[in-house]
């Protein structure tokens, strides 16, 4: 995905890039009449400079995309992001503006990621606020899963409907949110709860295991600390 993800805008870049949001970019800020704005002069400690990036998405999700654009645009205002839907050239364009926070920069890239994934808008967006995430490629991708251990198709399907099937169960037991589509899970949570996640969908897709008995059995070890805890302090 990062070949589809444009990086920072250099120096040079900025007189073609103020040239081309003037003829393609419906003004995101309402301020293209003081674009200079965009490209103040350099040189201020610790500041970042403005930043362009875009990446395409599939057709089929720009009904999505448009339906949940309003939601989009409010949370990006809040740092400062402008942005714009291009459904002639299935394209999403966020421009950020001079900032001295770097998170926003990869939260901007992260949320183009998980769009271009077709992860759910209210989802992709919980990264803007700092919200820790993983993609793991479970398919036929240049580092899938499938790709790394010689997975058959078939062999594949079954065990991605194995894991779709648990993929609510495993949710509520790693306490993460979780999104299954085409060859891509993508979670959300805590640090410890996403590691877990990672191993349980690898251990299902590399090596077959039934997540719903594997859930099971955490589940009752689970349960089993719980009440040695509560012996101990009896």
């Amino acid at each position: 995905m990062s070949d589809n993800v444009n990086g920072k805008v250099g120096e040079g870049e900025a007189e073609q890039l103020q040239e081309w949001i003037r003829r393609w970019v419906p003004d995101p800020y309402g301020v293209l009449k003081d674009i200079d704005k965009f490209f103040p002069p350099g040189g201020e400690k610790g500041r970042l400079d403005p930043c362009s990036f875009y990446i395409s998405y599939p057709r089929c999700f720009e009904k999505d995309l448009q339906e949940g654009w309003p939601m989009i645009e409010s949370s990006l205002e809040k740092f400062g992001v402008g942005c714009t839907l291009k459904l002639k050239t299935h394209c999403i364009i966020f421009i950020t503006k001079p900032t001295m926070e770097p998170d926003i920069i990869i939260n901007v890239q992260t949320l183009l990621q998980l769009l271009a994934y077709r992860v759910p808008v209210p989802m992709a967006l919980k990264v803007m606020d700092g919200k820790q995430w993983d993609i793991i490629l479970t398919g036929f991708q240049g580092d899938g899963l499938c790709s790394k251990h010689g997975i058959s198709k078939d062999q594949f399907l079954e065990r991605q409907e194995n894991l779709a099937a648990s993929a609510q169960d495993l949710a509520e037991f790693t306490r993460c949110n979780i999104f299954v589509r085409n060859g891509v899970v993508v979670a959300m949570g805590s640090s410890f709860g996403l590691k877990v996640l990672r191993k349980m969908v690898e251990g299902c897709i590399v090596h077959k295991v039934r997540l719903a008995g594997q859930i099971k059995k955490y589940r009752m070890m689970r349960e089993v600390v719980k009440k040695l805890d509560t012996l101990r302090f009896d």
